[in-house]
């Protein structure tokens, strides 16, 4: 009964933690499959991994092959969500310095990082280091204006126009440009704030709404997230 509950839970409601695998992830699915056949490399490494939850339920549905994460803060629960992934590695460090050789990578994926780095232009460097040339980068951070206060951040993030500025100088080319969370969306999600048990749940039906939604009509309006996939020259 329990498992039955939670399968139903999962399938018609979503919470602030795991709206991003409504969301974001379909995305990024959504720009594998159309731009690179759905595999973004042979050895990928996962840059600000956190828990290792967004590169883990990438690699399980065939999108990473062989998966890196690299961490600075939160070590221990990657190592225990790779734990039952076959060939993945967690290691520790900054995405600012990474310990890895030059071109170490086929693809690396970054999602909702660098608007947490102080010196993203350093990263940005890192991460054309130890990508191969002819490789790509899938990257993902918070879209401006932030909606709302968040003091993990030290940006509110970036336009199309600032992650092209951000990586060109370092020899990577912009293919593709998505989004996601759109403010009638979030707008939605921050109103059930009100409700019992302080919102905690609600209808994944309202993120969904995206789903049908052309990526012009996601841009217009007013999206809290974006998605770019850069091509290493």
């Amino acid at each position: 009964m329990k498992n039955l509950l939670l399968t139903v839970a999962r399938n018609y409601a979503t919470t602030h933690n795991t709206i991003r695998y409504r969301s974001e992830l379909r995305v990024i699915k959504k720009i594998l499959q159309d731009k690179l056949s759905s595999n973004l490399g042979e050895k990928v490494l996962d840059a600000g991994a956190g828990s290792g939850e967004m590169g883990k339920r990438l690699a399980k549905q065939g999108f990473i092959s062989q998966l890196t994460g690299i961490e600075p803060f939160h070590i221990e629960p990657l190592k225990k969500n790779y734990s039952n992934l076959d060939g993945a590695e967690a290691v520790s460090g900054s995405l600012e310095k990474m310990p890895f050789e030059d071109a170490s990578f086929d693809g690396i994926l970054s999602t909702q990082v660098f608007e947490h780095i102080e010196d993203d232009k350093a990263a940005a460097s890192e991460v054309s280091r130890v990508l191969k040339k002819g490789g790509h980068f899938l990257v993902s951070t918070p879209h401006p204006p932030e909606i709302y206060y968040n003091p993990g951040h030290v940006r509110p993030g970036y336009t199309e126009e600032e992650m092209k500025a951000l990586f060109e100088p370092y020899g990577m080319e912009l293919l593709e440009t998505r989004y996601f969370l759109t403010l009638p969306t979030l707008e939605k999600l921050m109103s059930v704030r009100r409700m019992p048990l302080g919102g905690i749940y609600f209808p994944s039906a309202w993120v969904d709404l995206e789903k049908n939604q052309s990526d012009q009509e996601r841009k217009e309006r007013q999206p809290y997230g974006i998605a770019c996939l850069f091509r290493k020259k």
